[in-house]
């Protein structure tokens, strides 16, 4: 393996994707740090913590939701779209023949992702805003006192942080070195996962056995998201590269 690394950075096109795709990855870890104006962290950590679905999906985010980040929705808007829109595209006649269409045929399905990728961000941002404010965590007169006015200066940013997020994705997938979504929530999971673990770990050696049943949990919710974006983008190549030679 270091043998590959080493061969690696001696070829210098290599060498330079690697170094942007840790400048994009340092980019993810920043904006998973980055709160969210009208957002109180402490309530939203508060919220999450004891939680095993919120901390979950605050582990594959890197954190960014218990620390009400602006990439708190992380990549599961455009993980869910692209999914949809796999389905749409065996069911909906229009869009199977846009499969067979080749380069062009995969832009517009593309864009159609994109497109339901805004959609379930902002369904996921508006339910966010609902849900914790009334734990407190938005702080409803940061901008001249107006409640809707943060709720929407909320809600555009965890949209926007969504829409970065899949950027981010796609240029690391671009790079060829890796497919994005799965190296931003392993880097996510990385960041986080320790910790927890770790927690988990020691409660479970004191005699708190749901501390070991969360820890089996995480591992296996792990397991299956894996699974899952490796199964859905062979199926996904597969699919089309079966269009385009019907």
């Amino acid at each position: 393996m270091f043998e590959t690394l080493k061969n690696a950075f001696k070829n210098k096109e290599i060498r330079t994707k690697i170094f942007i795709v840790l400048g994009l990855l340092a980019l993810f870890r920043l904006g998973c740090w980055i709160p969210v104006p009208g957002i109180s962290a402490s309530a939203f950590a508060s919220q999450v913590s004891g939680q095993t679905f919120l901390e979950l999906l605050s582990g594959v985010t890197g954190g960014a939701l218990s620390n009400g980040a602006i990439l708190a929705l992380g990549v599961s808007p455009y993980i869910t779209a692209e999914i949809v829109v796999q389905l749409l595209s065996m069911a909906i006649p229009s869009w199977e023949r846009l499969a067979k269409e080749g380069e062009e045929g995969r832009k517009k399905l593309n864009k159609y992702t994109k497109i339901l990728t805004l959609i379930l961000a902002t369904a996921q941002a508006i339910g966010i805003v609902v849900a914790f404010s009334k734990a407190g965590g938005i702080n409803t007169g940061l901008f001249f006192g107006t409640e809707w006015l943060t709720d929407t200066v909320v809600v555009i940013t965890l949209v926007a942080g969504a829409l970065f997020t899949m950027w981010l994705g796609e240029k690391i997938t671009e790079t060829g070195i890796a497919n994005g979504l799965s190296l931003l929530i392993f880097v996510g999971i990385l960041s986080t996962a320790g910790t927890a673990i770790f927690n988990s770990i020691t409660g479970a050696v004191t005699g708190n056995i749901d501390q070991l049943w969360q820890l089996l949990a995480f591992i296996v919710a792990l397991v299956i998201i894996f699974s899952m974006i490796v199964m859905m983008d062979g199926e996904k190549e597969e699919f089309l590269f079966n269009m385009q030679n019907k």
